[in-house]
């Protein structure tokens, strides 16, 4: 069960495999679409009903025991935490969407050609990502689920950098950089001219819309207030957050 549910969320969410050191599916962002999203709820309900049948049984060595108890602790606080990760969280300076993209390309191996041209997929596929992820944020300003001025301010000011960095520049293509020599230099010119031609002709223009719409249409519908109780809901939130960050139930005063 258990083996069988990490290769489904491999395939699910590309990036998470990408971090774990699972390479398959490197061509790829996690598609964000509502009826993507509407099925990763399903799985995560699914899995939780799932384990639930297993609780509480004596046949079970200590250690599955132990593994049944953190499963559905954590499909528990994901459920509950699903939509502050989708709509809030989506935006900020440290792990926002447009900083993902950084570090997810910076994990991923450059050793053979298709390394190189897993890279270069991704980058294709930006506009797409952003694109949904766009979507999403105006599903969150249509809440009233959007982060305080001083985020929103520093995920621009950092867009506003990394739109400054040129083909030359780009951490997105420090791999060219990296090539192996065993990668022939016919395809080591075929990969630099294709991932260049990425760069400038699907991740620039769709970093450009991603800034343009933080400017335009994100910033002015942002927070007046810092603390997440500011926002509807915002002190349920906070104490779903308490617990999928803490692993306790301790209250707000608490903590």
């Amino acid at each position: 069960f258990f083996a069988d549910y990490f290769e489904e969320r491999l395939r699910d969410e590309p990036e998470f495999a990408t971090n774990v050191g699972r390479h398959e599916y490197d061509d790829r962002w996690t598609d964000l679409s509502k009826e993507a999203r509407d099925r990763r709820r399903a799985r995560f309900e699914q899995a939780l009903a799932a384990v639930d049948k297993f609780a509480g049984s004596q046949t079970f060595s200590d250690q599955d025991r132990l593994s049944v108890k953190l499963f559905r602790y954590d499909m528990r606080t994901q459920l509950d935490a699903l939509d502050l990760q989708t709509y809030l969280l989506r935006v900020g300076q440290m792990f926002g969407f447009h900083n993902s993209v950084y570090l997810v390309i910076d994990r991923m191996p450059a050793f053979t050609v298709k390394d190189c041209n897993n890279i270069i997929a991704r980058l294709h596929a930006v506009p797409s990502y952003v694109d949904q992820n766009i979507a999403i944020m105006n599903e969150a300003i249509a809440r009233g689920w959007t982060q305080p001025k001083i985020v929103s301010d520093m995920v621009i000011e950092q867009l506003t950098t990394q739109m400054g960095q040129d083909a030359a520049t780009t951490p997105l293509l420090f791999f060219l950089k990296k090539m192996p020599g065993s990668i022939p230099e016919a395809e080591r010119e075929r990969l630099r001219k294709e991932a260049t031609s990425a760069f400038e002709n699907d991740f620039r223009p769709a970093w450009r819309k991603t800034l343009a719409y933080m400017q335009t249409t994100y910033a002015p519908k942002v927070r007046a207030g810092v603390g997440i109780s500011t926002m509807p809901g915002g002190a349920e939130a906070y104490r779903i957050l308490i617990r999928r960050l803490t692993t306790t139930n301790a209250t707000p005063e608490e903590i």
